[in-house]
């Protein structure tokens, strides 16, 4: 594990990913000039000779008359030389996808900066994102101006790889770096590997399994006793976007949630998945102080209960009880086994909406 995985992991306020790795990855170009200066180039996000480059994170532009909310780019990068100035906005995504109308907003933004020559916006995405220029661009006045340039962190990932063993580098900053990126898969590549084909070949009979264990006479319970479960489908949509293979019953506008089924470690392929049970509040929810109390009381009440986020007003506040699959490998028929722990969970929850009725369980 990376120094800085551990240290993401030990912050008390749960700092977002995308946040913390933007202040990693500038202070490496900060402190690595000779990199900075060579990524500006490989990526094509300056043509500018000899610059001089000025790099800080989190800046705030004030909203323009028509937009609903400021605009804060991850990253800005000024480039300065004897002929020519630019501005670039850099927005990074991990895992998560654009805001509404985000990178319209920040080209807007450009658009309005008349003192800058060249104004780019630049989007790195850990994953598969397909954007449209002509869209991006379309309330811009000064299209001429403007440049935008889409990179996805693998790719940033082998260069910084390469920088790092063609310069004999005993750089512990980017050694740590490096490490980060592969444990929240930025470092993934165009080759399959042998571990992927067997996911690949057997991810079938994993998901009929999975289903088997959560829908059925476990999903009938569930909606018997808490309230309307999502469609199998969503499943693969919370895999894709939470790594977590689970059916959800959505409380107050998708603000108290009740969630069954597996919980995926991707940082690590050696650690074994989850089940169980999980109930969530987000920030936004008028009643999360409540909800938080009861969930702290819960936990210090009931055996395996666990408390996650209670200490971030901005992040999900969850109270989960998983056990880990392997506890399960040398007995027989794991789906029954598994049925029956999601309805004893099942009971578990009941009984606390019981106790607890004034929450939004509707």
């Amino acid at each position: 594990m990376s120094i800085f995985d551990r240290l993401l992991q030990l912050n008390p306020n749960q700092i977002p990913l995308e946040d913390f790795f933007t202040e990693i990855f500038t202070f490496v170009l900060e402190n690595e000039q000779s990199f900075f200066l060579s990524f500006l180039t490989h990526f094509k996000i300056t043509e500018a000779i000899e610059p001089i480059a000025t790099i800080w994170t989190q800046q705030t532009y004030k909203a323009l008359d028509y937009h609903f909310s400021d605009s804060r780019p991850d990253i800005c990068i000024e480039i300065n030389n004897a002929s020519h100035n630019e501005l670039i906005f850099v927005e990074s995504k991990i895992g998560s996808s654009e805001g509404y109308d985000q990178l319209k907003r920040y080209a807007e933004q450009l658009d309005q900066l008349n003192h800058f020559g060249k104004k780019k916006l630049v989007y790195i995405t850990r994953d598969h994102e397909n954007k449209d220029e002509n869209k991006i661009f379309a309330g811009c006045n000064n299209e001429d101006e403007l440049y935008f340039i889409q990179i996805r962190w693998y790719e940033i990932y082998n260069f910084l790889s390469t920088y790092y063993k063609q310069t004999d580098s005993e750089d512990i900053l980017i050694r740590e770096t490096l490490n980060f990126m592969e444990e929240h898969n930025m470092a993934t590549n165009n080759c399959f590997n042998t571990i992927d084909i067997l996911a690949l070949t057997n991810f079938r009979k994993v998901q009929q399994m999975m289903d088997e264990t959560i829908y059925g006479i476990v999903s009938d319970k569930f909606e018997t006793e808490i309230g309307k479960v999502s469609q199998r489908a969503s499943c693969l949509t919370q895999l894709r976007d939470f790594n977590r293979y689970v059916c959800v019953r959505y409380n107050q506008n998708y603000r108290f949630n009740v969630l069954l089924g597996y919980w995926i470690d991707t940082k690590n392929i050696t650690s074994y998945p989850s089940y169980g049970i999980c109930l969530e509040v987000s920030p936004t929810c008028e009643q999360r102080k409540e909800i938080i109390e009861f969930m702290n009381e819960l936990a210090g009440q009931s055996d395996g209960w666990e408390t996650v986020n209670h200490n971030s007003s901005k992040s999900w506040a969850r109270v989960m009880k998983l056990s880990k699959i392997d506890t399960i490998l040398g007995l027989e028929n794991h789906i029954q086994l598994i049925q029956n722990n999601y309805i004893d969970l099942l009971n578990e929850v009941t009984s606390f909406k019981e106790t607890y009725p004034d929450l939004p369980w509707e």
